[in-house]
């Protein structure tokens, strides 16, 4: 009686590993098959495997999660450098050029990996101001601040703060169109004085209050200066 349990149940087993292997092998052929013919089976089948990647690392441990973290950092540093060796090896086996401009040496990155290169760049890119025309005029002033050599037309456009340079006549100009009596309120109290440092001297000023919102000081100054040469824009005035 025992020996026909133990038969059965081995013939369970083999039926069940046969099972196994066939759908295995179902699955394999039909994966080929895709493979070969669908042109987006390759997109989908990465898809999947990140997402039972994913599923698979949300259920790790917190000590787990971290030894994966290493694993994973340390296999891309190491597919980097293999990369780096075989670009190397390829560019000393090329025959060399016959150009007789001299090379020029990059500095070497400070950063020894990517990831702490590219983390401080997103730092930088959040502290950025949010107009692209901003952004730009400040990374320009800080590469003048650190002494990195910029074109003549980017310096000619960029003033000493890192902001497009006005001239001193459409500074002249604008200030001369606020102490109109049409668009700023003099006051006349004695109290209504404060006192400014310039160049090392005191000097007093009085006080002014604009009689219209400042959009629509702009406008009567557009329309003041209409095809001059003292136009300027709202985010200047």
């Amino acid at each position: 009686m025992d020996n026909e349990l133990t038969v059965t149940e081995d013939a369970k087993l083999s039926k069940n590993e046969k099972r196994k292997l066939s759908n295995r092998k179902a699955v394999k052929k039909y994966r080929a098959k895709m493979t070969a013919t669908a042109v987006d089976f390759k997109k989908k089948e990465s898809k999947r495997v990140e997402a039972c990647r994913k599923k698979r690392v949300n259920n790790m441990s917190a000590e787990e999660k971290s030894e994966y973290k290493r694993k994973a950092a340390e296999r891309k540093r190491t597919s980097r450098q293999k990369k780096s060796e075989n670009s190397t090896g390829t560019s000393a086996s090329s025959p060399p050029s016959t150009s007789t401009s001299t090379p020029t040496s990059t500095p070497q990155n400070p950063y020894k990996r990517p990831q702490s290169f590219g983390k401080t760049i997103r730092k930088s890119l959040r502290s950025l101001p949010a107009s692209p025309n901003k952004r730009r005029c400040v990374v320009e002033g800080l590469a003048k601040r650190i002494g990195l050599a910029l074109d003549e037309e980017m310096c000619a456009a960029v003033g000493p703060c890192g902001r497009p340079a006005v001239s001193d006549d459409v500074v002249a100009s604008v200030t001369q169109f606020f102490y109109r009596p049409d668009i700023s309120y003099t006051m006349p109290g004695m109290k209504d004085e404060m006192t400014v440092w310039e160049q090392g001297q005191k000097t007093k000023l009085r006080k002014y209050y604009l009689v219209l919102f400042l959009r629509e000081a702009y406008q009567v100054y557009i329309e003041s200066f209409a095809g001059d040469e003292h136009h300027v824009k709202f985010s200047k005035f």
